[in-house]
This record gives structure tokens, sequence and C-alpha cells, in this order.
């Protein structure tokens, strides 16, 4: 399994909350609202949650649900999958079990609609992936147990770090509830390593967004330079595979920048962005050369060429 986070949050948003404090002087009202963010879960290149979340509610979601899943007592929120021919078809023989009571978590979406149905037996989850943008987008996936835990324990704390890295400068600009969440999120995350240990002095270094905005910027100027060469050098000095994943995501830059970029990391993030970009602009054959053997890149390519016209 493999998992991905990011932390929406921009030094600009507490610069405009002091500059409308210092207009009205009522600290009272002056509160930032910090804990968005995003989360995926991928197992065997199958997406099984991909979503904007609240981080803090993410996190305690995702304490419970380990801690019911390792035999503790928890009040992880439990449901049914209705009888459905489509959703019976895509779990198979596995489907009854979903008409049982079982876990049923929405890990702090902002779609109230986005659930996670899971299934225990013994070492094995079986996980429906429930009531996204339409029945094409569900999926049914088998995992097992220690690779969901090891995989969500440490999503938990790297999460849990890259806040720590910024608490400081939270506090700098008076985010008034900085360390009460920070907290939440510890007490959280220890519930369960507490049961489920996890080697913290292996994990990659955290980063603040800011940090790696900053990275995006530079490498960004040197684009536009025409020196994608250095661009990959200065995207290369995060150490972090998810932050330097989502940097090379959300770089600034047109096509053709971004395709020399690739040349320098030839990674699948940039060429699945590429794909989207030349799928975009109508550029059907160049979006399927970077789609390449990627079945479902090509669907998704083919899907906004016709959706783009």
């Amino acid at each position: 399994m493999e998992a991905t986070w990011f932390l929406e949050f921009s030094l600009d948003h507490p610069l405009d909350m002091l500059l409308e404090l210092s207009k009205t002087g009522n600290l009272s009202e002056y509160y930032v609202s910090w804990e968005d963010g995003g989360i995926g879960l991928w197992a065997d290149y199958t997406g099984l949650f991909n979503a904007d979340v609240s981080l803090t509610e993410a996190m305690d979601e995702l304490s419970l649900l380990n801690l019911y899943l390792l035999g503790e007592k928890s009040e992880v929120p439990r449901g049914r999958v209705k009888d459905d021919l489509f959703r019976r078809a895509l779990a198979g023989d596995k489907f009854e079990m979903f008409l049982e009571e079982h876990p049923v978590v929405g890990l702090g979406s902002y779609d109230p609609m986005i659930d996670l149905h899971i299934v225990k037996e013994g070492e094995k989850l079986y996980i429906l992936s429930l009531d996204w943008y339409g029945s094409h987008q569900e999926v049914f996936c088998e995992v097992n147990l220690d690779d969901w835990l090891e995989t969500t324990s440490k999503l938990s704390l790297m999460v849990l770090r890259d806040f720590e890295k910024m608490l400081k400068t939270l506090k700098r600009f008076a985010v008034v509830n900085a360390q009460e969440v920070i907290c939440k999120l510890k007490k959280d995350v220890m519930k369960v390593l507490d049961y489920y240990p996890v080697d913290v002095d292996s994990l990659p270094p955290a980063y603040a967004p800011w940090d790696v905005e900053e990275v995006c910027k530079v490498a960004s100027k040197f684009l536009k330079l025409g020196n994608p060469e250095m661009a990959a050098e200065v995207l290369r000095t995060l150490k972090n595979e998810n932050h330097f994943r989502w940097a090379v995501w959300r770089i600034p830059g047109d096509v053709k920048e971004l395709e020399r970029l690739y040349e320098f990391i030839p990674v699948k993030v940039l060429r699945t962005r590429l794909a989207y970009l030349h799928a975009l602009e109508g550029r059907v054959d160049d979006a399927l050369k970077f789609a390449e053997d990627d079945r479902d890149l090509h669907a998704i390519c083919l899907a906004l060429v016709n959706t783009s016209k």
C-alpha cells in the first residue's frame, strides 16, 4: 500500500488575517482554519481513497479504525451496504460480508457521501470504496492487515510531524489553536503507536507546506529561464518522496516547459500531469504517448479529450 497527503496552507492566509486583526483589534474573532488538506490511499495502483479532508478528523477516524482492527475497544462508526447488483458484482463472493454491520469511515472527507467500507477476515481486509462521483469510480480491493496498519500508521505520524514543523511559525502568526490541534493529533497517533510501533528514525524528513511551496517557486524560475536541469536539482532537494511528488505536480509551467523537465525527472506523477494537460488541450496522440500502458490513465485521457471539445 501507499499513502499520500498534503496540507493546504499558505503563509498568505495568516498574513491576511493579521491585517484584518490590525484593523479591528478584535482578538476573539481571530482564527485561522489550518486543518485542511488531502489524503490518498492506494493498493496495487488502485485508488481506495483520494479526497480533500479535515486532517484532524481524518487522523481521529484512522486511529479509531486501527485500534478496532488491532482488537481493541473502539467507537468506530459502523454500517451496512444495501444490496446492489453493481456492488455485488464488484465484490464477488465477498459481498455478503458487507451486508452485515462493519466499520465505515469517511476519513474526514468534506464530501459526506464518500465512505470506505472495511471488513476484516483473519489477516485480510476487504474494502469497498463507495459513493464517489458515480459507480465507475467505486472499487473493491483486498489488502493485508499488516500492510494497512503499517501504511496508515506511518501516514498519521508523518502528518503529525509536518504539523509540528509548522508550529513555531503558526505561533508567530498568533494562530490561537495551533498547540491545541497538534496535541489532539498527537493523542490520536500515539493511541495506535502504543499497539503498532513505527520506527520514527526510518521516516523521511518533515516539511511545512510553505517549504514545499518555496521549492516550487525556485524551480519554476529555472524553468522559465530555460534551465530544466537546474529546476530538477532544486526539486530533488525535497528528501520526502510524498512532498517531492506534490511539488512536481504543483510546479508552475506550460506543457513545453514541463516536457523538458520530464527529460530530467521521468517520474510517473509528471508523466500523468503531462498526459492530463495534453488531453485537456485536445491533443489525443500526445496525451496517449504519456499515458503509455497505464490503462486507467489511458481511459481518463480519452474522456478528457472528449469533454474538452
